[in-house]
């Protein structure tokens, strides 16, 4: 992820052995394994379902609002899946797990920043860090920003409209040692698209052709929240059913406003009709997961637990005429 200087997603799982990713447009990406995507490809984020019940089939921009910055490794399963996880992973998981503090490396403070600079669509992505460990606890913190103007068409042919947006990003995740063996996690993290296009819509060279038909739409906001908290540890006896369990609340968020304009030209003010719509997707889960080993008996190991899943969804949408003002 460090050599590619990824500003997003898309480019942190560019070209991996066995995963393609689309995008469609700028700020948007959807990973496939084994020829499928969407809703039947699982992503998780340190374990919690990122996939919910406003996912498509086909592909969707969600994979692209997590910031690679407080991206520590990708996990990529990319068969079998269903097994542990059900029917929304026929295709494969993708697990992203987020860089936290190292309560190996004895007390510590330190931080860090970089920019990477795209000058495709001159983009500055900027992030910066704190971490550090006292005692029984650490912290890692860190924000980003990222400006991403017109990609540049090529040729000398100037810029192509439509493909700019903004976005920012946070998180923080705390850690408690309560003992040798087990330890808390809180974490935070908020990821935000501003103005974000959605370019398969637009037909920039023939806005004024008779009969159009493109729709110009943009998401503002696109986002994501996702706060959880996890008590995790291991057992050296042998008389208990496991040797290690994870137990986790989790809340996510996921947002999405969008402005639609038909029947226009340019500029984009002259137009006669304007949709604007929202929806928000919040999320409860609390996952319950134990293994123990079962080698020594020619078994393997054997892992059980339960997930559970609640979502309260809201949508609206509205129409206004330019004619009427309703």
């Amino acid at each position: 992820i460090r050599e590619k200087h990824a500003g997003d997603m898309f480019r942190a799982l560019q070209y991996e052995t066995g995963v393609l990713i689309q995008q469609t447009g700028k700020g948007q990406a959807s990973p496939f394994i084994r020829g499928l995507t969407g809703q039947q490809v699982l992503i998780l984020v340190d374990g919690i379902r990122m996939n919910n019940s406003v996912l498509r089939a086909g592909p969707n921009q969600y994979f692209n609002t997590i910031d690679p910055g407080q991206v520590e490794r990708i996990e990529v399963l990319r068969s079998g899946g269903s097994t542990l996880y059900g029917s929304d992973a026929i295709g494969g998981v993708i697990n992203i797990v987020t860089r936290s503090a190292s309560p190996f490396a004895g007390d510590y403070r330190g931080g860090s920043f970089k920019q990477y600079f795209s000058t495709a669509d001159s983009s500055p992505y900027s992030r910066g860090n704190v971490e550090g460990w006292v005692g029984r606890s650490g912290v890692f913190a860190g924000a980003s920003y990222m400006d991403v103007g017109d990609v540049d068409i090529g040729g000398g042919r100037g810029r192509q409209p439509f493909t700019d947006y903004t976005q920012y990003a946070g998180d923080i995740k705390y850690n408690y040692m309560l003992s040798e063996s087990q330890f808390l996690t809180f974490a935070l993290s908020h990821f935000e698209q501003q103005d974000l296009p959605r370019s398969d819509r637009f037909e920039p060279f023939v806005f004024n052709r008779p009969g159009n038909t493109a729709r110009p739409t943009f998401f503002d906001p696109q986002q994501r929240d996702l706060a959880y908290l996890r008590w995790q540890g291991f057992s050296d006896s042998e008389n208990l059913l496991y040797d290690t369990f994870s137990t986790t609340f989790s809340y996510q968020l996921t947002k999405e406003a969008s402005r639609e304009f038909t029947n226009f030209s340019v500029p984009l003010n002259n137009y006669t009709r304007r949709q604007e719509g929202v929806f928000s997707d919040h999320m409860l889960g609390y996952q319950l997961t134990m293994a123990k080993d079962l080698s020594d008996e020619g078994v393997g190991i054997f892992t059980y637990g339960v997930d559970y899943y609640h979502e309260n969804i809201d949508a609206r949408r509205q129409r206004f005429s330019v004619q009427t003002g309703n």
